[in-house]
């Protein structure tokens, strides 16, 4: 018990420690991207984009917000414009220089696939994400581009 007197202070301290580091772990997995992309005070990429406005990498996030906010979305109209202008951002990106970024790559073609872009450039992507990220662990975007394109046949023959 002597021990606990000399070091009850020390005990205290990393108690307190302990349960603000926790209380950081546990927010990282509150966070979700509509918050970070939509919420006005949670809104990094827009404050990032006024600090610095000629970096490539403030089109990519332009690009996640209008993909974001398309949870709202509720017609094939509003969720294509929506994905035309993330696409639009998204090649500006790339446009710009932000090539080093695999998910810039990555959301480029897939919104290419989800507003039924000519096939060929939605190719030339798919090909450039496979040259730029080769051993990438993601979803193949060859895949996903057969799914997708399954999706739209179902679509229309039920419409």
């Amino acid at each position: 018990m002597k021990w606990f007197v000399t070091y009850r202070s020390l005990l205290l301290i990393y108690g307190v420690a302990m349960l603000v580091g926790l209380g950081e772990y546990l927010r990282i997995f509150k966070a979700d991207d509509h918050g970070i992309y939509v919420d006005p005070v949670n809104n990094f990429p827009e404050t990032i984009a006024k600090l610095y406005p000629d970096r490539p990498e403030n089109h990519y996030h332009r690009g996640r917000r209008a993909e974001i906010s398309l949870r709202e979305r509720v017609t094939i109209s509003e969720f294509q414009r929506s994905e035309r202008e993330a696409a639009m951002h998204y090649q500006r990106g790339l446009m710009a220089g932000l090539r080093s970024d695999e998910n810039t790559i990555y959301n480029y073609a897939i919104a290419l696939m989800l507003i039924e872009a000519d096939h060929a450039e939605v190719e030339l992507a798919i090909a450039q994400w496979h040259r730029d990220f080769p051993t990438s662990k993601r979803l193949d975007l060859t895949e996903r581009y057969a799914a997708i394109r399954q999706e739209f046949l179902h679509m229309r023959q039920g419409m």
